[in-house]
């Protein structure tokens, strides 16, 4: 009898935990969003890319990225085409935001996909890779602005460690809570 009371008690408990009050809708706190849109030099995507960043009440976000090839285009004839590869990689990552208002720092890590898009050397970032971010973002507070980021864009890749930097620019958006 007392395994049935206790076993009760126990359920009885965690049902009144986990219920919430009448007539008060649940809060989200994770309704306020900002979208980015930005070109980045550099970076986890290697030489250039296309970002789209999704950020969550301040603090948190998501990024995917893309890096097309035809960006690296050689002109000269010296190099063999076997020494380059043109493909596409995709970039996703998540990050955590630390400051106030428009000024914050970024840590972020993520993955690299796709085929080297580099010369293929040891000094340059090889993909599939580990990347890990670390710098300084600007954005606005207004509904619509400017952004932009500079990084410290570390990847680590069958290369090993290789030491990276980016600078991005964009433009940021408040999303409109439906």
């Amino acid at each position: 009898m007392k395994k049935h009371f206790g076993l009760f008690f126990l359920l009885f408990i965690s049902s009144e935990i986990n219920s919430q009050p009448f007539g008060v809708p649940p809060t989200n706190t994770f309704q306020k969003t900002v979208s980015t849109f930005y070109f980045e030099v550099g970076g986890n995507a290697v030489f250039a890319s296309l970002n789209y960043d999704l950020i969550f009440d301040s603090k948190y976000g998501v990024r995917i990225g893309i890096s097309p090839g035809l960006f690296f285009i050689d002109s000269s004839t010296d190099n063999n085409r076997e020494d380059y590869n043109y493909d596409l990689t995709a970039l996703i990552s998540a990050f955590k935001l630390y400051g106030s208002a428009s000024h914050k720092v970024e840590t972020g890590l993520g993955a690299l996909f796709g085929e080297a898009i580099t010369p293929r050397e040891e000094k340059y970032p090889a993909v599939p890779a580990l990347v890990l971010n670390l710098g300084y973002r600007f954005s606005t507070t207004k509904e619509k602005g400017l952004s932009f980021r500079l990084m410290f864009t570390p990847s680590i890749n069958k290369n090993g460690l290789t030491p990276w930097c980016g600078a991005s620019i964009g433009i940021s958006f408040k999303n409109k809570i439906k």
